[in-house]
């Protein structure tokens, strides 16, 4: 199940620290410091060793902005191939927290997916 970050979630890396705006740096801020004559390149590869701790991938937990309700205690973050500034949540395990809705056309791909909501408070938290 993945969820489109930007709507309704917030996150805690594994020290419990949480970012509304979907980026979590190892101390828990947001890291917007560029080096000046940093190519995109290899800003994309410092984003993607954000996400790694040891070198192993962070495990986030993902909450409900509006209500706190726990979606997922075991997600990860993963950028789309076709847009690197839209950052997904993907979780391999179900969660009874959250419910399916209507279905919906991705524009980027021309997918059906599914928009998940809030299973407490019933705001859409994201899609599958």
């Amino acid at each position: 199940m993945s969820h489109e970050v930007g709507a309704e979630l917030s996150e805690h890396n594994e020290a419990g620290e949480v970012s509304e705006e979907g980026d979590v740096s190892e101390e828990g801020e947001e890291s917007e410091d560029r080096e000046e004559g940093e190519d995109s390149e290899d800003s994309e590869d410092s984003e993607d060793s954000e996400d790694l701790i040891d070198g192993a991938p962070m495990v986030f937990q993902l909450e409900c902005i509006s209500c706190s309700q726990e979606v997922s205690s075991r997600a990860m973050r993963v950028r789309l191939i076709a847009d690197a500034s839209q950052c997904l949540y993907s979780t391999d395990i179900p969660s009874t927290s959250v419910r399916e809705a209507k279905r919906k056309l991705l524009p980027t791909c021309r997918c059906l997916a599914r928009c998940m909501h809030c299973g407490a408070c019933e705001v859409e938290i994201g899609y599958h």
